[in-house]
This record gives C-alpha cells, sequence and structure tokens, in this order.
C-alpha cells in the first residue's frame, strides 16, 4: 500500500502540557498498532514517550505559525492532524485507515475527513460511487475546513494556513478560501476515528474525566478545572442552539449557492425567527436572492477583510508583546 511517510501530528501548546499523558494513554491503548509515526508539536515542553517525537517551535505566537513550523519539520506530503483533547473512544481499525490512506493518496485529495455527524462536521454533500462510505464534501459547505481529525495533503493545508489565524479562523476563513481551491474535500459517512472532544474553555468535560478514569488514570484538577453543572448545562444548551442555527444556515447557504433562491428564502426566513436583528444573515439573504455570483463574491469579500483585519490585530498583539519583553 501506498502509505508512507503519513506521520499523525498532535497539536499542541505548552499550556495543554497537563493532557499529554491522559492522551497518548488512551491513544495507545484504542491504537496500539498504529503503523504511522506519531509526533506532539509543541513550543519548549517535550513529552518523554519513546512512541512520540515531539517537534518545538518556540513562542506560542498564534496557533497556526505554530502548525506551519510543525509542518516545516516533517516534510511529509501528507499527515494526520489531530488537537490533543480529542481522546479516542473506539478501537480504530487500522485496515480502513490504510485503505483510506491509500485511496487519498491514489487521487490526490486535499482532505479527507476521519469523522462526520456533528455541527462541526456536517456528513459529505455527495456520495462517491466508486468509494463507498465516502463523499464529496462541496464548495459552499459549512466547516469544509475544520480542526476535526483528517488526513491533509500538506500543501493544501498549507494554502489555508495564514500564519495570524486561530483555529477557529482557520476553519471560518478557511472554508471560505478552499473554494477558489481546485483541491478536493473528501469525507467518511461513518466515522473511520472516534473520539470525544474531552476540554471546552479550558476546562475538563464530565466525558473527559470519565475517560481518564475508566483508564485509572489520575488526572490533576488544580491544573485544569472540571466545568462545573452550569458550565455543562450552558454548554449542552448552547451546542443544541448551535446545531439548529448551523443546519438551517447550511441549507440557506447552499442553497443560494446552487441557485436555488426559492428554497434558500424559506431556510433563510426561518433563520431570522431565530436572529431577527442579525445583520449578517439579512446581507447573505440579500445577496443569495441576486444570483450565484453575488452570494460568492459576498464570501469572497468577507474572507478577505477578515483576514485584512485579523493580520493587522496580529501585528498590534505582537508589536505589544515584543515592547512588554
Amino acid at each position: 500500500m501506498n502509505v508512507a511517510p503519513t506521520p499523525v501530528l498532535v497539536v499542541s501548546c505548552d499550556r495543554y502540557a497537563d493532557l499529554w499523558r491522559p492522551f497518548f494513554t488512551i491513544f495507545w491503548n484504542y491504537w496500539p498498532n498504529c503503523p504511522f509515526p506519531v509526533y506532539l508539536g509543541s513550543n519548549f515542553k517535550s513529552y518523554d514517550d519513546p512512541q512520540v517525537k515531539t517537534i518545538l517551535v518556540g513562542e506560542d505566537v498564534r496557533w497556526a505559525a505554530g502548525v506551519i513550523k510543525m509542518l516545516d519539520h516533517l516534510k511529509s506530503d501528507y499527515l494526520f492532524l489531530f488537537l490533543e483533547d480529542f481522546f479516542l473512544i473506539e478501537k480504530v481499525d487500522t485496515r480502513r485507515i490504510l485503505n483510506l490512506v491509500e485511496t487519498a493518496r491514489q487521487n490526490q485529495i486535499g482532505c479527507l475527513r476521519m469523522v462526520s455527524g456533528s455541527h462541526l462536521s456536517f456528513p459529505p454533500t455527495h456520495a462517491l460511487e466508486q468509494y463507498p462510505g465516502l463523499g464529496i464534501i462541496a464548495p459552499g459547505d459549512m466547516n469544509r475546513v475544520s480542526t476535526q481529525v483528517a488526513l491533509w495533503k500538506t500543501e493544501t493545508l498549507r494554502k489555508l494556513l495564514n500564519p495570524h489565524f486561530n483555529p477557529w479562523q482557520f476553519e471560518e476563513i478557511g472554508t471560505i478560501l478552499s473554494e477558489g481551491m481546485p483541491d478536493q474535500f473528501w469525507g467518511t459517512y461513518r466515522p473511520a476515528i472516534l473520539y470525544d472532544q474531552c476540554v471546552e474553555r479550558g476546562k475538563w468535560r464530565p466525558e473527559g474525566i470519565s475517560h481518564c478514569r475508566n483508564m485509572g488514570l489520575e488526572i490533576d484538577l488544580s491544573a485544569r478545572p472540571p466545568m462545573s453543572e452550569a458550565d455543562v448545562t450552558r454548554a449542552l444548551l448552547s451546542m443544541k442552539m448551535e446545531n439548529e442555527f448551523n443546519n438551517l444556515k447550511r441549507s440557506t447557504v447552499l442553497s443560494f449557492k446552487s441557485g436555488e433562491r426559492i428554497n434558500g428564502l424559506r431556510s433563510g426566513i426561518q433563520l431570522f425567527i431565530k436572529k431577527p436583528l442579525s445583520l449578517k444573515l439579512w446581507t447573505i439573504v440579500f445577496f443569495g436572492l441576486l444570483g450565484k455570483k453575488s452570494i460568492n463574491w459576498l464570501f469572497r469579500q468577507y474572507a478577505s477583510l477578515r483576514m485584512s483585519g485579523i493580520e493587522k490585530q496580529s501585528k498590534r498583539r505582537l508589536k505589544s508583546y515584543q515592547i512588554k519583553r
């Protein structure tokens, strides 16, 4: 099979060093025969595990800038991208993963997402008859670019990594930028790598604590506090509302970008019921009703303005940091 070299890169930073031991203990438990070299990206701290090679990138300036340095070190044409709070919850089928890697390489796929079904990783838009279980994540789909676990063509990932981006900006603006790229984005309909996000807003989610305790791992809750019951309730309610809103927004945008103005307007009206004062939604519907070219132009302009503002803000922050030092 054409699978090497295909490293697994776990993107992290020193502030999340307390997650490394539980992450890798659980990782090796559920994927003991992982056939790929495994790397951890951090700032100055290393992780003591002979199965894991640490890549040190220095100061934690911006998330994307650090990832770019990690890619410079790896020098591989494809890689798996993980975040350090994505804890595996099911045995990984290595044979299936190897087949997916071979398929991606043979077809020169820019990104092959390993998970689907959440508000951050919708199922593929169009099924691929020649590859059962796989589908195309079409231009215009929400979260087409995501930090969820995926196999990336390094060249594609680099084109989307503006060094000033944080993870959320990479997802939001990268999704828009990807529409103008020839690179293909595919995804699985059934997760190939199943995991839970175990930290939210810097705090342990209940699932994370449970996974660790089930493995007999003691975690230092003084280093990272758990979410309170109120935190969990708010997060669940927020996720439910976000899922409903994102599904409607996805339907609205995809309809307009496909030239289906009536369907776009119908779902847009449901969005207005939820957020009647959102200028962004009114703008999307207005340009969507003007046609496909108009809505695509709007999103390109939005991405350009956002990137310009992010770069200026990042440069100001860096200048202030240098003055303080």
